[in-house]
């Protein structure tokens, strides 16, 4: 259970880094197949959970910059996405079966 709660982390971060300021694009690619790599053979809230920590790990470093903006929009924002994240996960299908 921990190496996929660090997996899902590692896949955000991956993603994150990717994106403007760092730009590192392949990265993003091995972020996206990490996360969706971990989303196989699970259950709908299995699916849920991993992709709310992969949101976590993605959005709330990417859009720090809003924090200039807003110090308490930031935290709401990366938190919103972060659950926008984790839907997509769990309406991806399952190959479950």
């Amino acid at each position: 259970m921990k190496k996929t709660r660090t997996l899902s982390i590692l896949a955000g971060v991956l993603i994150a880094a990717g994106l403007p300021p760092w730009g590192w694009w392949p990265l993003t690619i091995a972020g996206l197949a990490l996360w969706f790599s971990l989303l196989d053979r699970l259950t709908p809230h299995g699916r849920f959970g991993r992709s709310l920590l992969v949101g976590a790990a993605w959005f709330f470093p990417s859009t720090v910059w809003m924090a200039d903006l807003t110090p308490i929009g930031w935290p709401l924002a990366a938190a919103a996405f972060s659950v926008m994240t984790a839907l997509v996960g769990w309406i991806t299908p399952s190959d479950r079966g």
